[in-house]
Formats: C-alpha cells, structure tokens, sequence
C-alpha cells in the first residue's frame, strides 16, 4: 500500500532525491527538524532530524556516509538499518518501529545502539574507545556493513572498530540517517546490496 502521513505525529514527509545514492528517493521523518539536499550530500538543517530511503529496503549489504559536523558539537549522528516497518507510529526517535544505530558520540566513539527494541528505548550493543586524536569538527567517514542474520561490523575511516553478533537481529530493511546536531553534512552516501 501507498505510504500515507500519519495524522498525530509531528514530523514532515519529506520527498526527495538524493542524487549522489543512486536512485533512491528519500522520505524524511523529523521531530523537529529537516534536511536539505544537494546533488551529493544531505545536510541536518535543525536539530533533530531522520529521513529512510523511501524506495529501497536493505536487508542485507554496506552503508557509507561521511559526516561533517559543526565544531562546536558532535553527537547522535549517523546511519539507521534493519529498521522495521511499522505502519501504526512511524519512526519518532525511539518511540515507534525499531532499528539499529551507528553513530559517532560527542567524545569520538563509535556507537552501535539497538533502538526501541522489545519496549526498550535504547540498548548499546557495542561503544567503542574514543578515536585517538578525535576533535570537534573533523570529518568522518562511518561504515556499516552486515549479514541479515545478526552479525554486525562498523567502521570508522576504513578501520573496523567494533563487530558483533546480535542473536535477535530485528530483521527490518528500511535504512537512512539520523542527525542530532544542526549543520551536520552527510557526504559521498553509498548504499552497497549483498
């Protein structure tokens, strides 16, 4: 069935291309905010902010996005995948359909979360060190790459920081990316089918 806006979530539909992924067509989920789109990045114009490849599912391959934050903060940015459907209360955060997160935290860590999994808002899977040399403002490039069936590898910069084997893999194909910080570019976006 056609996707349709639900009437009491707060959010805007945002339909677009982004050029530089191929063919997929983009739909935005905010909370209270949006992206702006250029023919090769995505850009967190407000903070708090997701949009999911709308024509596309990924249950199983490699998401690649590099991301440029403002130098001040860094935090809560990255990629979503094996997202669920849900088409009773869409994609708010951690109140709606579950998903995993790869992000990169304030300090420079490496952040793999399972998200509103089994009526929990937020679980780590793995948190890595902070990167040696980390600073506000640098650009990073995050990885992930996984199976469809649990195990779970992330990069950062070409360097595999953390694998995992999640033996409740969510099984959802939706995939995007999630910004908490306005001013935030995502950048050379590549999704990778397996």
């Amino acid at each position: 069935p056609e996707w349709t806006e639900p009437e009491d979530v707060p959010y805007v539909a945002i339909d677009t291309p982004v050029i530089n992924a191929g063919d997929k067509v983009v739909h935005g989920y905010n909370a209270a905010g949006t992206f702006s789109f250029t023919e090769d990045s995505a850009r967190c114009e407000k903070n708090g902010s997701m949009f999911l490849v709308s024509n596309d599912r990924l249950s199983r391959g490699k998401i690649t996005a590099t991301l440029t934050a403002p130098d001040q903060y860094q935090n809560d940015n990255g990629i979503v995948f094996g997202m669920a459907d849900n088409t009773e209360k869409y994609f708010f955060w951690e109140d709606g359909p579950a998903y995993y997160f790869l992000f990169v935290s304030d300090d420079g860590a490496l952040y793999l979360s399972k998200v509103a999994y089994n009526g929990n808002a937020w679980h780590p899977l793995h948190i890595t060190a902070p990167m040696e040399g980390y600073k506000h403002g640098d650009t990073i490039t995050i990885t992930v790459e996984f199976d469809g069936a649990g195990t779970i590898d992330c990069y950062a910069n070409g360097v595999c920081l953390i694998s995992v084997f999640d033996p409740e893999w969510i099984g959802g194909a939706r995939y995007g990316l999630r910004c908490e910080t306005a001013g935030v570019t995502f950048s050379e976006i590549t999704v990778e089918h397996k």
